[in-house]
């Protein structure tokens, strides 16, 4: 019967970047991949459920995973995400909840001085970086909204300097009913970035 199939997940992931959703769970069941698993994410956003198709194989340590995956659903800050898998008559579930509503605000140059999010997460970082990706002029973990950023220190540089500004708000964490997470942890996450050149 079911009780003798052992569902393990991995690095079951929402993000939601710049207004693009995608959302990834990767699945083993008796320590073997399953292709034909019912793996969806249901909730209460606008036009929930949605199915998460197979998209490939991925090995962890040895073990193989069948990665499931679904882009371009509705990511709403505050609304309840449900991922679910169904595979050799087993179900197993995890409910998430999204954090966002990032709003950046930019000073007369351009630059971005002020980040807000209307739901945090349990997990928040902001970073500015010159292109060149040598040096982070800022980096703020557990940051805690709203955070003014000072542009004199974190867009220093000569004109035509640019710099890339990346926001995250995600939680992490969370157990799921009927599986062991194997690798990877919960993560809804979601994440703003501009590109900011100086006069």
């Amino acid at each position: 019967g079911s009780s003798s199939v052992t569902i393990a997940w991995a690095y079951p992931e929402i993000f939601y970047n710049n207004g693009n959703s995608s959302a990834y769970l990767q699945l083993q069941v008796n320590d073997s991949p399953v292709t034909d698993a019912a793996v969806s994410l249901s909730g209460n956003f606008p036009g929930a459920p949605v199915t998460l198709a197979y998209a490939s194989p991925v090995t962890h340590s040895g073990n193989v995973y069948a990665s499931y995956q679904v882009l371009g659903f509705s990511y709403v800050a505050g609304d309840t995400y449900i991922f679910t898998s169904t595979a050799l008559g087993k179900t197993a579930s995890a409910t998430l909840s999204a954090p966002g509503n990032l709003t950046l605000s930019a000073d007369a140059n351009g630059a971005v001085t002020l980040v807000n999010a209307g739901i945090p997460g349990s997990d928040n970082s902001i970073s500015v970086y010159d292109s060149s990706g040598v040096t982070n002029t800022l980096y703020l973990s557990n940051a805690t909204f709203p955070v003014t950023i000072d542009a004199s220190t974190a867009y220093a540089g000569i004109s035509g300097t640019i710099f890339n500004l990346a926001v995250n708000a995600e939680n992490d964490g969370g157990t799921a009913h009927n599986a062991g997470v194997s690798y990877g942890d919960f993560e809804v996450a979601a994440e703003a970035s501009r590109s900011v050149t100086l006069p």
